[in-house]
């Protein structure tokens, strides 16, 4: 497994599959798979804390969404799963010490089993750096 690293994170990448930053939003994908993981850092002067997470998700999180806890390696906060117009969704909102993350994995609604293992098990790679 290669490495991809972020502002102050690194995530281990399966075989076949590669990261790009697109400004301030890092894309990891499968060129031959069937969907996308995207991940995006905020830094704040202090510790982030659960409020502040669900601050974040408030902004991108569709009515009726369950959260869920969630671990992603160093990383701990929830995530909510949903989908909407044959797209399926899973976020994670995320955080360690005064470092959060914002994680989008999508994909067609019929693909959603497709990848997400492998999704899951590069989240458990999540390090802070």
């Amino acid at each position: 497994m290669s490495k991809f690293k972020g502002t102050h994170w690194e995530i281990a990448l399966p075989p076949d599959w590669v990261g790009q930053h697109d400004g301030d939003c890092a894309i990891l994908f499968n060129p031959q798979g069937v969907g996308a993981l995207q991940v995006r850092a905020h830094t704040k002067h202090r510790e982030v804390t659960e409020k502040d997470l669900r601050d974040l998700a408030s902004q991108h999180m569709p009515a009726g969404a369950r959260m869920d806890p969630a671990d992603a390696g160093d990383f701990s906060g929830f995530t909510l799963t949903y989908a909407a117009q044959e797209v399926f969704w899973q976020h994670w909102y995320v955080s360690s010490g005064n470092q959060a993350l914002m994680i989008t994995y999508t994909c067609g609604k019929q693909d959603k089993e497709r990848e997400i293992a492998q999704v899951r098990e590069m989240l458990a790679s999540l390090s802070s750096t």
